[in-house]
């Protein structure tokens, strides 16, 4: 599972220890729109922006 992690806490995770013995659990760290440049949707475009809208990537 890909989480941001912000929601994930013991609960949650005994949860998963209890239902879901094998799950795997990867954490996003994402920064600010230029730091992501590089991240694209599955539509193969930009996910990120300039301040003034315009897409990061070309």
């Amino acid at each position: 599972m890909q989480t941001n992690g912000v929601l994930l806490d013991a609960k949650w995770l005994d949860l998963f220890d209890a239902e879901c013995p094998g799950l795997q659990i990867g954490i996003s760290l994402d920064g600010d729109a230029k730091g992501n440049t590089w991240q694209v949707g599955y539509d193969g475009k930009p996910v990120a922006a300039m301040p003034d809208g315009r897409p990061m990537l070309k």
